[in-house]
């Protein structure tokens, strides 16, 4: 029996097979379907396990406008803006219980996003180097917690 495969992402009928997809994202092709002609079937999507030709997806979220310094300061805590602010004070490094552990590089690769993020106009929670950015930060150990870097993104104030 033929079946429609669908993308898992947005449930968007990418294609057809004569058999069910491995991973389970497909349904059985209804009858009167034109297999031949797969590209009679674009824009339709697989809605509750039922083709639908007629179903219109949501428009994509607006990318957020960017956030002054300031406002992105907010989502940190005093704790995080703290390190932020002095991890190029040698003696603050040699002081805080991860930065002393810090090659000269990691340092360096740390000024740099800074750096990045300093000199922005605005700070966009969308651009691909912000969430590198924080990334790295919890990835080092620099944030206050587990799951702080998905609620700064989100834009979650503490």
């Amino acid at each position: 029996m033929p079946h429609i495969l669908y993308d898992e992402t947005d449930f968007h009928v990418c294609g057809m097979s004569d058999a069910p997809h491995p991973q389970g994202f497909s349904i059985p092709a209804p009858e009167g379907v034109d297999y031949a002609g797969l590209p009679g079937l674009e824009g339709a999507y697989v809605i509750d396990g039922e083709l639908r030709a007629d179903y219109v997806p949501p428009p994509p979220p607006p990318p957020r406008s960017g956030l002054t310094h300031q406002a992105f300061r907010s989502l940190l805590t005093l704790n995080e803006q703290v390190v932020l602010d002095n991890f190029g004070n040698p003696a603050f490094v040699a002081a805080h219980p991860a930065l002393k552990n810090f090659d000269v590089m990691t340092l360096a690769i740390l000024t740099t996003a800074y750096k990045t993020y300093e000199t922005a106009q605005e700070i966009n929670l969308d651009d691909p180097a912000v969430p590198r950015f924080i990334g790295l930060l919890a990835q080092l150990g620099l944030l206050d917690g587990e799951g702080r870097a998905e609620k700064i993104l989100s834009g979650q104030q503490p």
